[in-house]
């Protein structure tokens, strides 16, 4: 794929529209990378709508956005592998471009999310950054910060479905509660309610989402803290908030010493250590 260099005095960057699959779920990810201007803001606010939906930006109206070009998300996520073998193929401006297995699994699970159906486009720094360019990739990764604060929102994207998904669905909606109500994390965990026996119902279903690489990147946190607690962080396609996951781990790592046990009743030791170190990491 030819790249263009972009236009520093307009401060342009890259933006990815993915096309719909339009029932093919099987067919190539295709999409179209152009590119847009951050000068101009017609609107300075970011402009998401707390009314509707479960997420901000499922019900985005193009009249909100900030530029007169639309508006964008920046996706958060692991590149994998870079090895032949692990390598797929998508199509960006009508040519056969490669990229790693877990960027064209969450290109698919995107081309058909409410975001792409709103107009929203997508900033990838794999595919928005010539990577081929030593000159560029320099400048570009100085201006990823600014790139993902400018951004209408944050897409987190984790990987697969989750495991046992109805039972960590059940946990995060017993901490929600809990936090609204202003019961702190060792009163939830307190062996007279019903917190502790939610842990361990939902304890494979938390390693599976907590030891995920994504967890490991060196830039996580910063790039999330970019965000706000209604960061959309998908598992294939089911959909997460990233305060349910904060949550979690927060309850985690101040009670860790209380709900070790009945982790342990569900879980390895090696898995429940690992568990703690990335609670302790981003909670």
């Amino acid at each position: 794929m030819e790249y263009y260099p972009l236009d520093h005095d307009a401060d342009e960057i890259r933006l990815l529209e993915l096309i719909p699959s339009n029932g093919d779920a099987d067919g190539f990810v295709e999409c179209v990378l152009a590119h847009y201007p951050l000068h101009g803001l017609i609107r300075t606010d970011k402009c998401i709508s707390k009314t509707y939906g479960s997420y901000p930006e499922e019900n985005h109206d193009p009249s909100s956005s900030r530029y007169d070009w639309g508006d964008y998300c920046a996706l958060s996520y692991v590149w994998g592998s870079s090895a032949p073998k692990d390598l797929r193929t998508i199509f960006v401006n009508g040519e056969p471009t490669e990229v790693t297995a877990n960027l064209e699994a969450a290109l698919r699970h995107l081309r058909d999310s409410l975001e792409a159906a709103s107009g929203l486009m997508f900033w990838i720094d794999a595919l928005c950054i010539n990577q081929s360019s030593l000159e560029e990739r320099s400048r570009e990764v100085k201006r990823m910060k600014r790139i993902y604060e400018t951004a209408k929102s944050i897409v987190v994207y984790l990987g697969c479905e989750l495991e046992n998904f109805d039972t960590l669905q059940n946990l995060m909606n017993q901490l929600g509660r809990a936090s609204q109500t202003g019961k702190s994390t060792l009163e939830f965990i307190n062996p007279w309610h019903r917190g502790l026996d939610a842990f361990q119902k939902a304890a494979r279903s938390i390693y599976d989402l907590l030891s995920r690489p994504y967890w490991q990147r060196l830039w996580i946190i910063q790039e999330l803290a970019m965000g706000d607690d209604n960061t959309r962080v998908l598992c294939g396609d089911t959909r997460l908030r990233w305060g349910a996951i904060w949550r979690i781990a927060g309850a985690l790592a101040e009670g860790f010493a209380s709900t070790r046990r009945e982790l342990e009743a569900e879980l390895s030791k090696d898995q429940v250590d690992e568990l703690s170190e990335t609670v302790w990491r981003i909670g």
